[in-house]
């Protein structure tokens, strides 16, 4: 699954990484989260269970 999801990073802090993840056809979703895989992974499926709509 996370090898179709696209990541871009928008700003990157000491302890923490804003990511825009779009991986999902329409929806995306931010996250604040630790720079780790579970962290994302975790992301992925919060944007999946709450189905955020994609900022245009």
């Amino acid at each position: 699954m996370l090898a179709q999801l696209s990541v871009l990073l928008i700003d990157e802090n000491e302890d923490e990484r804003e990511l825009y993840a779009a991986g999902l056809p329409g929806y995306g979703f931010r996250v604040r989260c630790l720079p780790s895989l579970y962290g994302l992974e975790q992301a992925v499926e919060e944007g999946r269970q709450t189905g955020v709509r994609r900022a245009s």
